[in-house]
């Protein structure tokens, strides 16, 4: 596996380090504003936070989103 998350528990490792994938730039806007419109189903997922947080503060991704 290329990318492993246990997102009820922030625990995230990667064989691409920190790298930027396509699989992020796919899946930020949808898991974003599902994030905005339901977050109660995020509560117990710290990792998907965490990795929102990551991604959306990279400056590519602020000048993307809206």
């Amino acid at each position: 596996e290329i990318y492993q998350c246990d997102w009820s528990s922030d625990v995230c490792s990667s064989d691409l380090g920190d790298q930027y994938t396509i699989a992020d730039m796919v899946l930020f806007p949808w898991v974003a504003a599902l994030m905005k419109s339901t977050p109660q189903w995020f509560e117990a997922t710290p990792g998907i936070r965490r990795w929102l947080e990551v991604v959306g503060s990279r400056p590519a991704v602020q000048r993307a989103m809206p």
